[in-house]
């Protein structure tokens, strides 16, 4: 668990607790429709502390302390407490930190003024990087909506050239 500070939609910026969640999808396959869904954290009841303020008008519970027991996933139309808490997934945000890096290579390399030549690109993605853009590629259906569907594995990568396997053959 750490805390990180998250610019909220009123614009002020707080800090909160976030915690990394395995999901395990073995056993109930459900557990895949929890990414993207809010979830509520979940206080130990005889360890909080705090006392009532007045904020905007309206009185509140402060927190001073408390013990973490856990996370709570919730439905479609609950609104969680702090808005913008939810589960994601780690592989939604690599692709998009892949997308961006691709994005990023692909305006520099195009940018060419009055003849002069190319700034030259000093961006390189690192071995395990080009791997999972490798995987991303080869497996377009590998996604929430079609259940993490994977066609190609990845065997081994090499400078010029990697080696894959073909699952469904």
């Amino acid at each position: 668990m750490a805390w990180e500070w998250h610019t909220d939609e009123d614009g002020v910026a707080r800090e909160y607790a976030c915690a990394d969640v395995l999901l395990w999808t073995g056993l109930y396959d459900e557990a895949h429709q929890i990414v993207g869904k809010s979830q509520s954290m979940e206080l130990y009841a005889p360890s909080i502390k705090g006392f009532i303020t007045e904020h905007d008008g309206y009185k509140c519970f402060e927190f001073t302390d408390a013990c973490f027991l856990g996370l709570q996933a919730l439905g479609d139309n609950v609104e969680p407490c702090f808005e913008g808490s939810a589960f994601y997934s780690l592989f939604t945000e690599l692709k998009q930190l892949i997308d961006t890096a691709r994005e990023f290579v692909a305006n520099h390399q195009e940018e060419q003024q009055g003849g002069q030549a190319k700034m030259p690109s000093i961006f390189q993605l690192s071995h395990s990087a080009v791997a999972d853009m490798i995987v991303n590629m080869l497996n377009p259906e590998f996604t929430e909506e079609n259940e993490w569907h994977m066609s190609y594995g990845l065997v081994d990568v090499y400078d010029n050239y990697a080696i894959c396997w073909n699952f469904d053959e």
